[in-house]
């Protein structure tokens, strides 16, 4: 999977994403029994790359604003 992200960004955007980060949202498939999350990031712009390895499971962040309140999911049944 290799989904592209463009941020057309205004001026006030580009200062705060230096501090707070660019966030975006992408949920994925991950197996029960998986025990890490390897992510891998390339700005085409400058050709830098990097890469994120997250031990599984990750607890969703307390002040997360993505996350929508009072859902919650059934837990996932191992197939």
């Amino acid at each position: 999977m290799s989904p592209t992200v463009v941020a057309d960004l205004k001026p006030e955007s580009y200062r705060s994403m230096f501090s707070q980060g660019l966030r975006f949202r992408q949920e994925l498939d991950v197996p029960v029994d998986a025990g890490f999350l390897r992510l891998g990031v390339g700005d085409t712009f400058n050709s830098a790359i990097g890469t994120l390895e997250l031990p599984l499971p990750i607890p969703p962040p307390k002040d997360d604003v993505l996350t929508p309140k009072g859902k919650v999911l059934p837990p996932v049944e191992p197939e």
